[in-house]
């Protein structure tokens, strides 16, 4: 099954190389199962902090007469939003640090999205980082 992939790119300041990151769009199953790790591992620390708060008032909310079910479908409520929007976030925090969107590949996988981009699209997408170089031709004067 295709996937679309975003490519983001940084572009190259003094003493760091440019960098390109990709990421899926859609539901994000790291996020769905495990959202606090997930937004550990990417460095989501908003997220994390946003998604503790919301699991330690729904906890507060129980032990002061919350029902059960209703505790448990806010839970899983609060995962799917997660899942859905994970990949969103993490755009917008890559958008922030200086990453833009230079293309979006179509791929079953991440590692053909990476192919696909290294190996056909980089150079179409990207402008170059200088100026464009001519080369040189000598002129013939006719002699």
């Amino acid at each position: 099954m295709m996937r679309a992939w975003q490519v983001l790119r940084r572009p190259a300041m003094p003493g760091r190389d440019p960098d390109v990151v990709l990421v899926k769009d859609g539901v994000c199953w790291p996020a769905l199962f495990v959202p606090v790790l997930w937004g550990l591992f990417r460095q989501q620390w908003l997220f994390v902090l946003a998604f503790l708060a919301l699991s330690l008032t729904l906890v507060a909310a129980a032990v002061l007469g919350l029902d059960p079910l209703t505790e448990a479908a806010l839970t899983v409520l609060a995962n799917v939003a997660a899942a859905l929007f994970a990949n969103d976030w993490r755009t917008w925090r890559l958008e922030a640090q200086g990453y833009r969107l230079v293309a979006v590949i179509g791929a079953r996988s991440h590692d053909e999205a990476e192919r696909r981009w290294f190996l056909e699209l980089a150079e179409e997408a990207v402008p170059p980082a200088g100026p464009v170089r001519k080369p040189w031709l000598p002129m013939l004067d006719g002699a």
